[in-house]
């Protein structure tokens, strides 16, 4: 597994350089969550061996928040935000990506019957994670960071649950992956009143970043629409 470490790895300057610069989170704080993660990588590098198999050279489709219809979907994968809409719809998602900040019964669903979980660990979360984390020991469960990690906690970058879902399968080595119901240029109220509006534009103006440009070094191109798709170059050659 290291090969994907390696390839996650890539991403975290991005990180460093696009998003700590504008919101100022606390790096120490970033890896003091690490400590949450396991203490010993065998189980997390079997899952995470399990995910590369299931994903390596499929189609993958990511479900948003926004109303869609995911088609011609080999695997389905959502970040939390997605859960809620693919739960109403029956769908049934290979993994999600979440920083546990969902409604609790959504959460305890997911943990019940999705295969894998790619939970993240940050400065702001820690309460979360220790209300879950008897419920996470269950599951198979992947545990991702901002920055930088010398443990079992795969270093990845990224910035929200909604760009992590679309690297993950790049990560892996998806043939493509198309991302439905995102629309970077229009937030949506969400269960933080506290937040604005505009900070959340600008929240996802900076994930769309780090997406795009994460992609470009996994070695996928994109093509944007309504569906936004990437695809890794030489996948049909």
């Amino acid at each position: 597994m290291r090969l994907l470490r390696e390839r996650a790895k890539r991403l975290v300057g991005l990180y460093y350089e696009i998003v700590e610069p504008l919101f100022s989170f606390p790096r120490h704080r970033e890896s003091l969550a690490q400590l949450l993660g396991p203490q010993t990588c065998y189980e997390e590098c079997m899952t995470l061996e399990m995910f590369r198999e299931a994903v390596e050279g499929k189609d993958v489709c990511v479900l948003g928040p926004l109303p869609s219809a995911p088609r011609n979907c080999q695997l389905l994968g959502a970040p939390e935000g997605g859960l809620e809409r693919a739960l109403e719809a029956g769908l049934p998602l290979a993994f999600l990506t979440t920083d546990l900040d969902a409604e609790e019964r959504l959460l305890r669903m997911a943990l019940d019957i999705v295969p894998f979980l790619f939970v993240h660990l940050h400065g702001d979360n820690r309460e979360r994670f220790l209300f879950f984390e008897s419920s996470l020991k269950r599951n198979r469960v992947i545990y991702t960071s901002q920055s930088h990690s010398l443990g079992c906690v795969i270093s990845l970058g990224g910035f929200s649950d909604g760009d992590r879902a679309a690297l993950f399968p790049m990560i892996a080595g998806a043939r493509s992956v198309r991302v439905f119901g995102y629309d970077f240029s229009k937030p949506e109220r969400g269960r933080k009143p506290e937040v604005s509006m505009k900070d959340k534009a600008l929240k996802l103006s900076v994930a769309r970043e780090v997406l795009m440009r994460s992609a470009e070094l996994l070695g996928y191109d994109v093509e944007e629409g309504e569906v936004i798709t990437f695809s890794r170059r030489g996948a049909n050659t």
